[in-house]
């Protein structure tokens, strides 16, 4: 699929991730970051499964991660989960 479309499309892809905040017309102006992109997609995660990082039904399975993994890009980026008790 990408070679296509850079063969179909010329040299420049657009790619748009549901869920983030931005519009297309703001992404085209001030592009994310990888690590921004990469802190979303882990946030959006840990949203779809009520902040449950491990376990079959946790984030890191979710993301196809250990969840040694996860917690490890987790404290890099400065992610945080709320416990509500």
């Amino acid at each position: 699929m990408m070679e296509r479309s850079v063969i179909l499309g010329g040299n420049k892809i657009k790619f748009f991730v549901s869920g983030l905040s931005e519009t297309a017309t703001d992404t085209e102006k001030s592009p994310l970051t990888l690590r921004e992109m990469e802190k979303a997609h882990i946030r959006n995660a840990i949203a779809l499964t009520n902040g449950k990082i491990g376990g079959r039904e946790g984030a890191s399975a979710l993301l196809g991660l250990k969840r040694t993994t996860l917690i490890n890009r987790m404290k890099r980026l400065g992610i945080t989960v709320e416990k509500s008790v």
